[in-house]
């Protein structure tokens, strides 16, 4: 079983890459107008673990590349990470939010 600690540490651990992730992609992309993405699971945690649900982050970001494809925005990074409380997923476009 999950303990709420390890919840509460990914959780953080995510708001910390989410803000890192910012500052990287502004240093990166200067003068870029920048919307980013992200996608994380909230079900409960033995199926978020199970491994069952891994791929739901790869079927998001290969969805949202088509779609901001199809209406020509240029998708500039993406990527997914593995936390202790399941699997997480964010992409970065040249566009505003």
């Amino acid at each position: 079983m999950l303990k709420a600690s390890s919840v509460l540490d990914a959780r953080e651990r995510r708001w910390l890459k989410k803000k890192e992730l910012g500052v990287a992609l502004r240093a990166k992309f200067p003068g870029e107008s920048l919307a980013v993405a992200m996608c994380t699971l909230r079900m409960p945690a033995h199926l978020r673990l199970s491994g069952a649900y891994n791929d739901i982050p790869v079927h998001f970001l290969a969805a949202l590349r088509v779609a901001l494809t199809a209406k020509s925005i240029r998708v500039l990074e993406e990527g997914i990470d593995r936390y202790p409380d399941g699997p997480s997923a964010w992409i970065a476009a040249s566009c505003t939010p």
